[in-house]
């Protein structure tokens, strides 16, 4: 463990101590239709599909309507199998790379339950990227058919032999997660210097981006990011 004072401010690059690594399922990101979605199951916090655990999950889906609710926006959503309404921070419709009514999104979130009520449960949304390539629409249907029909494989964020990146992914994040009271984000180069300089900036970037897409960090300026709080 170690902290470094950068630009006057205290990061922590903890790496054992941060949170236990969720397996399978709660790690990985699931395809998923709309009408899927009516089929979730859940226990007290922990929600299921086909027996699978449910983690993050990605929608490709149009942007019918945005009603806002103050911090969040309730965002009506819709694609081939129906229609269906989540929930959208302030945070990610500031990024002007969100989708906007009559767009085509990649939506990535997590299903939360209600504060007051348990039983009342809603999607999340971390990120909400317009889609510019309709392909990207058939494809995210055929993966969600896919995944339906021969069981999602678990997957693991951990660095092999064969995928090196994931290991620098997993340390990019660690950071993210251990410097999380930081409100106005890390920059690219804050990560670099805290792994110790170890990996290329082409590197951090890229599992910067990796992260962003799948909606474990979030952008709060240009060059800066947060963790997504679950």
């Amino acid at each position: 463990m170690y902290s470094e004072n950068i630009d006057g401010m205290n990061y922590s690059n903890d790496l054992e101590q941060s949170p236990a690594k969720p397996r399978g399922g709660a790690r990985a990101t699931r395809a998923l239709t709309i009408k899927q979605l009516a089929c979730i199951q859940h226990d007290d916090e922990t929600f299921y599909l086909g027996g699978n655990t449910i983690g993050r999950i990605r929608l490709s889906c149009c942007i019918k309507r945005i009603v806002s609710e103050g911090k969040y926006s309730t965002v009506y959503v819709q694609d081939m199998t129906g229609e269906y309404k989540i929930r959208v921070w302030d945070d990610v419709l500031a990024d002007p790379e969100t989708a906007r009514v009559g767009e085509w999104a990649d939506v990535v979130g997590f299903f939360r339950p209600g504060k007051t009520d348990k039983t009342v449960f809603f999607m999340s949304v971390g990120s909400m990227r317009r889609t510019s390539n309709f392909d990207q629409v058939v494809f995210h249907l055929a993966k969600s058919i896919q995944d339906e029909v021969g069981g999602h494989k678990k997957a693991r964020t951990e660095g092999t032999a064969t995928d090196p990146a994931a290991g620098i992914r997993e340390e990019v994040h660690a950071v993210y997660r251990n410097n999380r009271t930081i409100q106005s984000g890390i920059s690219k180069e804050t990560v670099h210097s805290l792994l110790g300089e170890k990996h290329t900036m082409e590197q951090i970037e890229s599992a910067i981006a990796h992260l962003l897409e799948e909606a474990f960090i979030f952008r709060t300026t240009e060059n800066k990011h947060r963790v997504l709080e679950k």
